[in-house]
């Protein structure tokens, strides 16, 4: 079964995107477990992801191999993440689409199923990495995305 997840890369955004991969540490740097670091271990081949930065789906990408093991790429030395991590290899289609319009959609409880959601109470995305999505989340997400590719289409003939 595929699983659906979010990234949202706001520090990571420009080298992950360029190097067509998701990168996390396995552990907080205080050695404790977060939700987000762990969700990348279960990627498999196939899964979706949506990439997102600063509230904007910048592009949907499909796993091209298992989550697996790798050291902290030389570009995030700087920062404070554990050295040991986890790795996806990525297809990426680049896409422009602000969730901002979808705040009140991700906001509603009635759509929000689980404390480890992707978006909060204010329809904005959760602090955290990575999080897989709900069916609810899926749906609405396949329908935001068929409206970008509609109006791309319709600009496009005429």
């Amino acid at each position: 079964m595929i699983r659906w997840y979010l990234a949202s890369q706001n520090q990571s955004y420009k080298f992950e995107f360029d190097n067509r991969i998701l990168w996390s540490p396995k552990r907080n740097k205080n050695g404790s477990k977060s939700y987000s670091y762990e969700c990348m271990k279960n990627i498999k081949a196939g899964d979706i992801i949506i990439n997102v930065h600063h509230q904007h789906i910048m592009g949907i990408s499909v796993a091209r191999r298992d989550a697996y093991t790798k050291p902290k790429p030389a570009e995030f030395q700087d920062a404070v993440w554990d050295v040991s991590g986890w790795q996806v290899d990525l297809k990426i289609k680049p896409l422009n689409i602000p969730l901002e319009p979808e705040r009140s959609f991700f906001g509603d409880p009635n759509n929000r199923k689980d404390k480890n959601d992707a978006f909060n109470k204010n329809g904005t995305i959760n602090q955290g990495y990575l999080f897989e999505l709900n069916p609810v989340e899926i749906n609405h997400i396949k329908d935001m995305l068929l409206e970008h590719l509609l109006a791309i289409r319709i600009i496009d003939t005429n």
